[in-house]
């Protein structure tokens, strides 16, 4: 038993070693990590749920990778990965499970695809409700989300609105700073007009 958890924590080291590897050189980390997994294999009596997580964090390292390299849309199929190797095993999973929607709601947001950040967001909430592992965090989950689903609406609606509104809305004071040197330049150029003559 003993060696299995070293060999567990060596490959858990190895995994988090590739994620301080430069994030220059992607290839290198990605490299490590797949070695880490293979690594994993040879492990004596690993149970599945132990793989699972080790793919699991895996996938992440890589999905954190790419997003500090601002890759932010390649980051989509590693999240993606991680629900599929979760499967049927959310009680298992809970905390990850809420991560990965987490992570694809707000990766979905910063790309403006609205629609696909509150359907994550919907589909973190109802994790965190009916997931016994986490009910003391589903309070602070379900503001979150409430919060973050408020924002996208707004955001939605500004989207909709024309130009002119939206800069209305979003800056009043850069808007009525414009119309006034407008009007102002438009009286300048009348007073002009007028004195010629």
């Amino acid at each position: 038993m003993a060696a299995k958890v070293d060999e567990m924590f060596y490959v858990s080291v190895k995994i988090k070693l590739a994620q301080t590897e430069s994030i220059e050189n992607k290839d290198i980390a990605f490299k490590q990590l797949d070695e880490a997994l293979e690594m994993a294999k040879g492990i004596a009596k690993l149970s599945s749920i132990e793989r699972k997580h080790l793919q699991i964090q895996s996938n992440n390292t890589k999905k954190n990778i790419l997003y500090k390299r601002n890759e932010k849309k390649e980051t989509i199929p590693y999240l993606l990965n991680q629900l599929e190797i979760i499967g049927d095993n959310e009680a298992v999973f809970g905390t990850s499970l809420i991560n990965i929607y987490n992570d694809l709601a707000y990766i979905h947001y910063e790309l403006n695809d609205w629609d696909e950040c509150l359907s994550y967001y919907h589909k973190l909430k109802e994790v965190a409700m009916k997931n016994a592992a986490i009910t003391h965090t589903a309070d602070e989950i379900l503001r979150m989300v409430e919060s973050m689903v408020l924002s996208i609406m707004e955001k939605k609606r500004l989207a909709a609105m024309n130009p002119v509104s939206r800069l209305r809305t979003e800056h009043p004071g850069m808007f009525y700073a414009s119309i006034l040197t407008l009007a102002a330049g438009a009286g300048v150029i009348a007073f002009k007009l007028i004195s010629k003559n």
